[in-house]
């Protein structure tokens, strides 16, 4: 269902904290970005989170909701290049 639903609407659910839906829009934003479709985002062709996506779960994972949203931060800035930044989570 999560492919479905668009970019937008991933990103309202993930700030809602839907934990699934924040890996759905990072695959998603991030296949966009690219200029992937969205064959290539099912067949787990991996790309650079999109900026967007690693700025918000920054945001989000500083609210102190979960654990699990601060390890995606980090993941997503590790994999954006923000090493330094990553650490921090």
């Amino acid at each position: 269902m999560m492919y479905e639903i668009d970019t937008a609407h991933l990103k309202q659910l993930c700030e809602d904290y839907i934990d699934s839906a924040c890996s759905s829009w990072e695959t998603r934003a991030s296949a966009e970005k690219q200029g992937q479709s969205l064959f290539a985002v099912v067949t787990g062709i991996p790309a650079a989170p999109a900026q967007e996506y690693t700025d918000t779960m920054a945001v989000l994972c500083r609210r102190g909701v979960s654990a699990k949203l601060c390890t995606e931060a980090a993941k997503a800035q590790w994999r954006s290049g923000q090493y330094s930044q990553a650490t921090l989570f």
